[in-house]
């Protein structure tokens, strides 16, 4: 696994506006730290922490740490991972959502192990989903192109290239890469944890 970690940068998405939230998501709690301070240390098990960067728009957020500017506002995550190949298009980028409050080092591992670098991703698909999850994926070099041209063709969703390319599939329980979006999901969580 050190090979994989070697080449390979992190991208933690917190760019959102959190509307049905109604709150920062990268300021919850659920493992007794603030999401932001629990994803990120999370990260440094497998990446090394200077490979590690966020992407935001409100760099009040963020002390001490690399942050990638999204070049492409209103384009949702797609114009935040764009803008990271645009960065550094040498190395695949995990890309992770700040709202996944089950992804865990351990998800994180066997993401890098089953990794496929001559795929254009590897991803995750929750067992009972028609979709992959594209905002806990490594995203390979190759795939950089194809942001490209999606960009071009206006298409920003990251749910049509992985499914219209190739792609490493791992499937998991739904739950563990369930995001939260609104308030109830986030007491539901810590009601019953």
């Amino acid at each position: 696994m050190t090979d994989h970690i070697n080449n390979i940068n992190a991208l933690i998405l917190i760019g959102g506006k959190s509307l049905r939230m109604g709150t920062d998501k990268s300021k919850l709690v659920y493992h007794n730290k603030p999401q932001i301070d629990f994803v990120f240390e999370t990260l440094k098990t497998v990446i090394n922490a200077n490979n590690i960067f966020f992407s935001t728009r409100d760099l009040s957020q963020i002390k001490n740490k690399s942050v990638i500017t999204d070049n492409y506002i209103n384009h949702g995550p797609f114009g935040a991972i764009l803008s990271a190949f645009e960065f550094d298009s040498s190395k695949a980028w995990l890309v992770i959502a700040i709202d996944l409050p089950y992804v865990d080092d351990n998800l994180l591992r066997l993401l890098i192990e089953k990794r496929k670098p001559s795929k254009i991703a590897t991803t995750f698909k929750g067992i009972n989903k028609d979709f992959p999850e594209p905002l806990i994926t490594i995203w390979e070099p190759k795939s950089f192109k194809l942001l490209q041209n999606a960009l071009k063709k206006d298409n920003f969703s990251l749910i049509s290239i992985l499914k219209n390319n190739e792609i490493e599939i791992i499937k998991i329980d739904d739950k563990l890469i369930q995001n939260i979006n609104t308030k109830n999901e986030f007491d539901s969580i810590n009601k019953h944890r």
